[in-house]
């Protein structure tokens, strides 16, 4: 494994979001954040990943609310 980056979490998201959006050049970008591009990849790689992660997490979540509040509405009405 490399060295830790020695950048802040608002820059990793500030560089990941440039280069999300094209803003410029993925090399520029990295040079910008004093980082490799490989670096650079893997941050967006993992800001992919957990963005995947906190969707899928929150449809559960909403799943269980809903079955929860379904439950309770239920046990109200057979009162």
């Amino acid at each position: 494994m490399g060295k830790k980056l020695q950048i802040s979490n608002a820059q990793r998201v500030e560089a990941v979001m440039a280069l999300l959006t094209r803003s410029e050049s993925a090399s520029a970008i990295a040079r910008r954040f004093k980082i490799s591009e490989g670096s650079l990849y893997r941050l967006k790689d993992e800001f992919i990943s957990a963005g995947k992660t906190a969707i899928t997490n929150r449809s559960k979540g909403k799943s269980r609310q809903n079955s929860e509040c379904d439950k309770l509405k239920q046990d109200s009405s057979e009162r």
